[in-house]
């Protein structure tokens, strides 16, 4: 055999190699899939430490610290859906129209420029594969993403995902961050509160001088800005609800907060790195037909017309146990910053 025909061989087989090794490892992911239901019990996860040291925590319903769905405030599950993922609801584990928009960004700027993972995504992600950026990992993650929501419950996905959360240095899990940060339990958390904590969740290292200097930037204030906004138009909030969210204290110190603007941010910060802001101008829900059977597509208008609306209205089964769309600030009063557990702790709020 001669040279040339000796090189055309070699780049035939070369190719049926890397056909046959991707098939493979396309076949491994839908094959080897976890047992999602190992959630429901405990699993092992890999959490970072204050001094950057890595080491593994067992996590779950039957581990200490774990907190319930009925332990949690309401503020607290849409205040992490407002800022991670607004149709957490509506999909099946992606966001094919926030995966389509990172695809072209990171294309134009030739690197992993913007995140569109869902909270499910994220859940796959820090319990089951490395933090490493590539195109397989995230394969892996989009395919088990869609098979964890046919064994779980939305509910379930977004309890662990409040309970998994990085949340500062060593502070993990909501009832850790519930207590750092204001000295209260999960169940009291507010909307202002939870959308602090919402905020820090990017990058919670780096955001933890705001609570050490007890300060806001104009970027943080503008970001809990517009996660309380987005509540708002998502129908999770009414308007007197926002203001009132808007004045109240953190740490005993006022008028942290301002509507957010757009164009609020930091140097070398994307102020819509998550997306947030789509839901302004996009319809809050899009539901595939294959997915229930039905369409629906819901607008901030008919959201903000029907008053406090959460998306059980696709009225399917495992979504019976979302949290209903029960007020998050009482009309007249909010609740205080004081480490009681009495939840019914109320006192006027201060508009001096």
């Amino acid at each position: 055999m001669d040279k040339s025909k000796k090189v055309i061989l070699s780049i035939f087989l070369a190719a049926i190699a890397l056909i046959g090794g991707g098939a493979a490892l396309i076949l491994d992911a839908f094959i080897r899939v976890p047992d999602f239901t190992t959630l429901r019990s405990k699993v092992v996860v890999p959490i970072r430490l204050a001094d950057k040291t890595w080491i593994d925590r067992e996590m779950g319903p039957r581990t200490a610290g774990w907190v319930g769905a009925k332990g949690i405030s309401n503020a607290m599950f849409m205040a992490i859906i407002a800022s991670e993922d607004t149709s957490f609801f509506s999909h099946q584990g992606i966001d094919y129209h926030e995966l389509q928009e990172s695809i072209k960004k990171d294309w134009e700027e030739k690197r992993w420029a913007r995140g569109a993972s869902t909270l499910t995504q994220q859940v796959i992600k820090n319990v089951y594969l490395s933090r490493e950026k590539s195109l397989w990992r995230k394969f892996k993650e989009l395919v088990w993403a869609q098979k964890i929501e046919k064994v779980l419950s939305k509910t379930e996905i977004l309890t662990f995902y409040l309970n998994m959360a990085e949340w500062g240095p060593s502070i993990y899990g909501i009832s850790e961050a519930s207590q750092h940060y204001f000295g209260i339990t999960p169940l009291e958390i507010s909307a202002k509160q939870a959308a602090f904590l919402a905020m820090l969740v990017p990058s919670p290292i780096k955001y933890y001088t705001y609570f050490t200097k007890r300060f806001l930037t104009p970027f943080a204030r503008a970001r809990v800005g517009k996660i309380l906004r987005v509540m708002q138009r998502m129908g999770f909030l009414e308007d007197k609800q926002y203001q009132l969210a808007l004045e109240e204290k953190l740490w005993g110190v006022t008028g942290e907060l301002i509507p957010f603007k757009e164009n609020d941010s930091e140097p070398g910060e994307d102020p819509d790195s998550t997306g947030i802001i789509d839901v302004l101008t996009e319809p809050l829900l899009k539901v595939d037909e294959s997915s229930s059977g039905q369409s629906v597509e819901t607008s901030k208008t008919k959201v903000n017309e029907g008053g406090s609306q959460i998306p059980d209205v696709l009225k399917e089964p495992r979504l019976e146990a979302i949290p209903k769309a029960t007020p998050l600030i009482d009309s007249e009063k909010v609740p205080t910053n004081s480490p009681s557990n009495d939840n019914s702790s109320l006192e006027p709020l201060n508009t001096n």
